[in-house]
């Protein structure tokens, strides 16, 4: 009996050892498993962090950060990021009720930096205030504690239904895993209650907002502390606080970006404002009109046709063939299919070149026919074109001018735009935004400065579209970028955009009438009103007193275009027939009506042709003895990111070097 006791004794305590061993074996074996976790991802880990801030009234925050830092591998220390800017989603419902939100850009300001007891470099990179803690000379191994302290400056919040404290204490960029999380924030102010029933605690991953830890946080009776302990957080993860305050809590001053930037955009919607009211409301163009029955004297319909809108239009060209017949130079043939053109006398020698040009070429070397329906030579088209250029050389000096001084003021106006959208819409560490507004106002600017200075007619028409097309890009770049509302609102931005290509609209024909216009311009206004508005009674009085008088004021009519209004006020009033006009009927171009007109049928498709292809041919020339350039060019823009765990102010993280 004693013996069994003795062996049943012995195998229980072979089986306590055999437990003992066991579980030494597991505690071995995890203790190895916990220190190859430790080793394996980052070669450090971060075993107390421990967080202290005020946070003040003019919402600057002063930092505290000691890390206990263990590494398992050489190391010289470790990089500490801290966002330098940041993207916060804002309510600015009036009801607070999330129903309208906005993406707020805020820069953050860093300084007093200190790193006690270790050698360390700070710099902005990436988008992140950076410092280089360690020696490049030294490395560390095992336990060691930094302690690190900041003030970061926040700006005011733009948003005017509340105020906000957003902020990661601890971020979600350290790749590597924190053992024991503490912080603790004081508040200059107390914390209304409203807030603390408010506040959010997030843990968690970046961008995670389902990991709530609100019951963490502890805040003593006087609502101006607010503190937190937490446990095993895993590399890449983060701890954020988010407490609603409301407007004016926090009253912080503007930085200096937003009064320079609000100052910029009022002295350039002055200027513009000074533009418009000089180009629209200004008396600059005003004329009188003296309401005439009879064209100025001494001026074909090519002269009027230009002084009337300070340009050559295709019409006042085409009104002298009309205005050479009504001289008895030629005879319009409108019987046929296609008018046709019958020489009858050579232009007098006081004949302007302009019209000896155009002349001839309707009858070169000695031709007497000229048929509109035929196909055109580029002679003509020579002629044409030759007719256009000698037209404008003799209106050279007697149009417009280019109003130097207003133009001057108005690049003024866009230079100061642009500097107000460069400082308004982008961070100091992220001037491509910016840099490419201002590039696109000061190009416009130039480009006007040519514009005004040597461009008419449709290439005129051509840079005002260009113009329109790319600020109506520029706006969308701007509409769809948040990063443009850092300053300032960004509907200031977009008002200045807008108001710049307006100006620049309006202002496009920005010069001021020569003393020669505007002496002749008030008759030629006066004829053509009369044209447009004269009444049966009238034109009757006038035909009976010259038979001629519908065929003299023909060419005119014309290049105001209203030929055709013309033409059907005469349809019940007798006109004589005209040697010079030959036709089916008494005239043959006031019965036929609009169909029949003589400005619609005479410039042919074959005369166009005639033109186009000199025209051709003329550009060929001239590109052939230019070369063309080429510019590409680059950029790129790299952002923060926002959300809740990782979100808000602060934040940013560390790695190993």
């Amino acid at each position: 009996m004693e013996t069994q006791n003795f062996v049943t004794s012995e195998i229980q305590k072979l089986r306590n050892s055999m437990k003992r061993i066991l579980l030494l074996s597991v505690l071995a074996v995890l203790s190895v498993a916990a220190v190859f976790a430790k080793e394996a991802p980052s070669g450090y880990y971060i075993q107390s962090y421990w967080v202290l801030m005020t946070i003040h009234e003019d919402n600057t925050y002063t930092v505290m950060e000691t890390l206990d830092v263990y590494y398992t591998e050489p190391s010289h220390g470790f990089f500490r990021d801290i966002p330098n800017n940041v993207w916060i989603k804002r309510d600015i419902s009036e009801a607070q009720d999330g129903s309208e939100t906005a993406m707020k850009h805020y820069p953050v300001e860093m300084e007093d930096v200190e790193v006690q007891g270790y050698e360390f470099a700070y710099d902005e990179y990436e988008g992140n205030h950076e410092l280089k803690i360690g020696s490049r000379d030294i490395y560390v191994e095992g336990l060691h504690r930094y302690n690190i302290n900041y003030t970061l400056k926040i700006p005011a919040d733009r948003v005017p239904q509340s105020d906000i404290f957003f902020y990661s204490v601890l971020g979600t960029g350290w790749d590597c895993d924190v053992d024991t999380f503490r912080f603790m924030i004081d508040f200059d102010k107390p914390l209304p209650q409203s807030a603390i029933n408010d506040v959010q605690l997030y843990v968690g991953a970046e961008g995670d907002h389902k990991n709530k830890a609100a019951d963490c946080l502890y805040f003593n009776k006087e609502r101006t502390r607010m503190s937190a302990s937490i446990s095993g957080i895993p590399a890449f993860s983060g701890v954020t606080v988010w407490l609603p305050l409301p407007e004016g809590y926090f009253t912080c001053s503007e930085p200096w970006q937003t009064t320079a930037t609000l100052v910029l955009i009022g002295i350039a919607a002055l200027i513009f404002a000074y533009v418009l009211f000089r180009e629209l409301l200004g008396d600059k163009h005003h004329v009188t009109k003296v309401i005439s029955f009879r064209p100025p004297k001494g001026m074909s319909s090519a002269h009027v046709g230009t002084l009337i809108d300070a340009s050559i239009d295709e019409r006042d060209i085409l009104s002298l063939i009309p205005w050479f017949a009504s001289k008895g130079y030629l005879t319009i043939d409108n019987s046929k299919e296609h008018p046709v053109l019958i020489k009858k006398e050579n232009l007098p020698a006081s004949a302007p070149k302009f019209q000896e040009t155009l002349f001839n070429g309707l009858f070169p070397n000695g031709t007497t026919v000229f048929d509109t329906g035929e196909k055109s030579t580029t002679s003509f088209g020579k002629a044409w074109l030759n007719c256009e250029s000698q037209l404008n050389n003799l209106f050279k000096d007697k149009l417009d001018n280019a109003d130097t001084k207003t133009l001057g003021i108005l690049i003024l106006g866009i230079f100061v735009a642009s500097f107000a959208v460069c400082f308004g819409s982008t961070d100091p560490d992220s001037w491509i935004h910016g840099g490419f507004t201002t590039l696109f106002f000061v190009g416009l600017s130039v480009c006007m400065l040519f514009f005004m200075s040597e461009m008419k007619g449709i290439l005129a028409k051509c840079f005002l579209g260009f113009f329109i097309t790319i600020g109506t890009m520029m706006f969308l770049v701007c509409y769809s970028d948040a990063t443009i509302d850092t300053y300032v609102p960004v509907e200031y931005l977009h008002a200045l955009v807008i108001g710049a290509g307006v100006t620049s609209i309006f202002a496009i024909n920005l010069t001021y009438m020569t003393d020669y216009r505007s002496k002749v311009l008030g008759e030629i206004l006066g004829l053509e009103e009369f044209i447009r508005t004269a009444e049966k009674d009238q034109l009757e009085k006038l035909q009976a007193e010259d038979e001629k008088y519908f065929y003299d004021i023909l060419p005119y009519a014309m290049c105001f275009g209203l030929a055709e209004r013309w033409e059907k006020k005469f349809k019940d009033i007798h006109v004589a027939p005209s040697d010079n006009f030959v036709g089916s009927s008494a005239s043959g171009l006031i019965t036929g009506g609009i169909a029949n007109s003589l400005a619609n049928r005479m410039f042919t498709k074959e005369m166009k042709a005639g033109i186009n292809a000199e025209k051709a041919a003329r550009n060929a020339a001239a590109s052939s003895s230019s070369s063309g350039s080429s510019y590409h060019s680059s950029s790129s823009y790299s952002s923060g990111s926002h959300g809740y765990s990782g979100g808000g102010f602060g934040g940013g993280g560390g790695r190993r070097w």
